[in-house]
């Protein structure tokens, strides 16, 4: 049984298992590729320098939430 490597542009890779199968594969854009060849690293551009990045002001100690906090389940017998 043959182990045939796929790979496709849009779908992804696959494995053939027949010849057959990976002959009708090619004719719908199907190529073939060896998983143990080295792949070349893909050379990525420079990031550019970016602005260092600003703390919020700070604000002085208020009450956001003038609520009081509800408790949560049976109220409590008295």
């Amino acid at each position: 049984m043959a182990i045939i490597y796929l790979r496709h542009s849009v779908h992804g890779s696959k494995i053939a298992s027949m010849e057959m199968e990976a002959v009708a594969d090619e004719a719908n854009g199907w190529k073939r590729y060896d998983p143990n060849e080295a792949v070349a690293p893909a050379v990525q551009p420079a990031a550019e320098p970016q602005a260092e990045p600003v703390a919020p002001a700070a604000q002085p100690d208020t009450i956001h939430n003038a609520m009081e906090p509800r408790r949560r389940g049976r109220p409590r017998k008295e």
